[in-house]
């Protein structure tokens, strides 16, 4: 497992933190499963005061979750949430989606810092 550290001076120099430590985990893993589940796992330890993070992957023939009849919705005390396109070669393929129990949890800041993390996974996937 990995550590995570934290810096307590700025979210500017924490994310930056963060998305080295994604550099250095990915680096050399092949498998897009594995370097997702260790992004998430990553992000889930670095942020505070959310209760979800994951990938959702897209798929032409199944992409309208109200749709399909199994879909279980996200946890019932998230308030606010961020999701972040996942774009390789001009083509989605996914979204980074967080979710937190307080309202107005993410702001711009949060967004930049985000879409650079993705930008960095994009390299690894």
């Amino acid at each position: 497992m990995f550590k995570v550290e934290k810096y307590e001076e700025s979210k500017d120099k924490g994310y930056t933190l963060v998305t080295k430590q994604l550099s250095a985990l990915l680096e050399g893993e092949p498998n897009v499963i594995a370097n997702l589940s260790n992004a998430s796992a990553l992000l889930n330890q670095f942020l505070d005061r959310t209760n979800w993070v994951g990938f959702y992957l897209y798929e032409e023939e199944s992409n309208d979750v109200h749709a399909f009849p199994g879909h279980i919705a996200c946890d019932a005390a998230s308030q606010s949430e961020i999701v972040v396109p996942i774009v390789k070669d001009d083509k989605l393929i996914g979204v980074l989606d967080i979710d937190s129990p307080e309202k107005a949890r993410f702001d711009e800041e949060d967004q930049h810092h985000l879409e650079r993390f993705v930008e960095e996974l994009v390299r690894h996937v």
